[in-house]
């Protein structure tokens, strides 16, 4: 075959998927207004139990009330009535809600099956979620909490406890948390703000946000800003960036054990009565206010500001 029917097939094969990908897109978009309740559960629980949801698709969304039960309700548009089936179990130390599809074929994949969970669960309850293919809402919900999408947004808000979050192709976006967090996406911004706790942010392509009160920080990104807003005692601060600029503010009474590096950028310091050791034009160390904990800023391809506020 020559090079131009190589070329041909090549942009037809493009176009198709094109093309379904828009029609199967338009069809989703309108079906979702067309959602009706699949399955309705609901279970007597106890404290220290866990709630354990695996989808192969949907949305979720837990909230919470002050008794002792879980109840489920499962929405869907007419594809995935069709296509996905649900197990519910319990015993004394969880509950266990499946949603599994059915068929793996390329249509299938592409379907515009559409499919949600509204979860109730009591205010200090244990949390485990997986998903597939959709986002994930949580408010007002204290416990260890391990959140995993595929392919949508995390978002919590008035929540508190341990929490692990990951996501591969979205946002994390975190609203007055209380506790300890570890938040990662390969492919998304991550925000924290109104929070208090330990953090450990990762991003692979996207900027990080901190609005954090006290804690230990730890933030990395191979593509994106870093803007840090803190306003306790220095616990250990540490910012990498990769391809972005590296934005902080902290305390007139912040102390640290610094150092500052930005190779292709610019070191700003505003920060009335800060005395730090210049190695180079991209390169500081030194102490601040006699500080022993470390305050680490390093970006490649951004600029360093630091503020006192």
């Amino acid at each position: 075959m020559s090079a131009i029917n190589y070329k041909t097939n090549g942009l037809l094969f493009l176009i198709l998927i094109s093309f379904f990908l828009t029609l199967f897109s338009v069809e989703n978009h309108a079906e979702k207004k067309n959602y009706k309740l699949l399955k309705e559960k609901s279970f007597q629980v106890n404290p220290g139990m866990m709630l354990v949801l695996e989808s192969d698709g949907g949305d979720v969304e837990v909230t919470t009330w002050d008794k002792n039960s879980v109840h489920v309700k499962i929405f869907g548009n007419s594809k995935a009535e069709k296509m996905f089936s649900f197990e519910f179990d319990s015993n004394e130390k969880r509950v266990y809600i499946q949603g599994k599809k059915h068929g793996r074929s390329i249509f299938n994949w592409f379907s515009s099956a559409s499919l949600k969970y509204e979860i109730t669960v009591p205010y200090n309850f244990n949390t485990q979620i997986s998903t597939s293919g959709g986002d994930v809402n949580v408010l007002s919900l204290e416990g260890e909490l391990s959140i995993n999408t595929s392919g949508g947004d995390i978002y919590l808000k008035n929540s508190g406890g341990m929490l692990e979050a990951r996501t591969s192709g979205g946002d994390i976006k975190l609203n007055y948390f209380d506790g300890e967090m570890k938040l990662a996406t390969s492919g998304g911004d991550i925000d924290a703000n109104h929070s208090t706790g330990n953090i450990e942010a990762r991003t692979s392509g996207g900027d990080i946000s901190l609005g954090i009160k006290s804690g230990k920080i730890s933030a990395r990104t191979s593509g994106g800003d870093i803007s840090l807003s803190y306003k306790g005692k220095n616990k250990g601060i540490e910012l990498y960036s990769s391809g972005g600029d590296i934005n902080v503010k902290v305390p007139q009474n912040f102390s640290a054990d610094t150092e500052i590096k930005s190779t292709g950028g610019d070191i700003i310091l505003k920060f009335p009565g800060i005395t730090l050791h210049k190695i180079s034009n991209q390169y500081y160390t030194g102490k601040i206010n006699s500080g022993t904990e470390p305050f680490i800023l390093k970006t490649i391809g951004g600029d360093v500001l630091i503020t006192g506020k």
